[in-house]
C-alpha cells in the first residue's frame, strides 16, 4: 500500500511539474482567448463545458 501511496504522489507531482516546464518552453499567454472562441463555427472550433474536457483528458 505505501508503494502505491508513493507512485500515486510522484505521478501527481509530475503532472504538476511537467505542466510548469510545458508552460515556460511554450510560452503561453492566459489572457489569450482560445481559438474556440476566435475561429468558433460550429464544426472543428467550438467551446465546450469544462466537465467535458476532463472527461477528453483521462479517457485517453
Amino acid at each position: 500500500m505505501t508503494s502505491f501511496i508513493i507512485a500515486l504522489a510522484v505521478l501527481i507531482g509530475g503532472y504538476f511539474i511537467y505542466g510548469l516546464i510545458v508552460d515556460r518552453i511554450m510560452d503561453t499567454d492566459a489572457g489569450q482567448p482560445m481559438p474556440a472562441i476566435t475561429r468558433h463555427n460550429n464544426v472543428d472550433f467550438m467551446p465546450m463545458p469544462a466537465w467535458k474536457h476532463f472527461l477528453y483528458n483521462f479517457s485517453a
